[in-house]
């Protein structure tokens, strides 16, 4: 299985583009706007000399086989508050499709957390810029994190890792294999 990286930079081949030597890593470029408005909710939140540490518990709709269940999640973010002195949770909220994720990690964590949603793509990617690390389903957050060079914890249900997980050196990859088609 190719990852879906190379089979993009193969149809530049078709473009009369040589990818030859051409980078595999996402990479994306900030603005100073897109970083002063992070730094802004940042400070807004009382979190200028904390250690962030983001969740992002969606994956869109109709692919609940690709979430880690929401009670884990509001675990994880209540072990990294009560094992890391100094940390905040940023938990993401991609878009509406994401809202009930959210909503049941809220209501089974015991300690509160920051939930970010409605952020302009440049923000929410400049916050990703900012944590430490990212703990998600296979989802648009991950793809995120991995352009801004933040580390990745990836948790993949039925989809194929191979083809779409994250590459970085510092990324982990978590793949289900309880399910009936995995890789679908």
């Amino acid at each position: 299985v190719r990852h879906h990286i190379d089979q993009n930079l193969a149809l530049a081949g078709l473009l009369g583009v040589s990818a030859d030597g051409a980078s595999r890593a996402m990479e994306a470029y900030l603005s100073e706007a897109d970083r002063a408005a992070a730094a802004a909710l940042v400070h807004q939140h009382g979190l200028a000399n904390c250690a962030l540490i983001g969740l992002a518990p969606g994956s869109g709709l109709g692919t609940l086989e690709k979430r880690w269940p929401a009670v884990y999640y509001a675990e994880l973010s209540d072990l990294v508050q009560n094992r890391l002195p100094g940390a905040a949770v940023l938990v993401f909220e991609g878009d509406w499709m994401d809202k009930d994720s959210v909503d049941r990690v809220e209501a089974a964590a015991r300690r509160p957390f920051v939930r970010l949603r409605g952020l302009p793509l440049g923000t929410a990617m400049a916050l990703l810029s900012l944590c430490r690390v990212l703990v998600c389903n296979d989802n648009g957050a991950m793809h995120m994190a991995e352009a801004v060079s933040t580390p990745v914890v990836a948790i993949f249900g039925p989809t194929d890792a191979s083809a779409a997980g994250p590459t970085g050196m510092r990324d982990v990859l978590v793949q289900r294999t309880d399910l009936a088609c995995c890789p679908c």
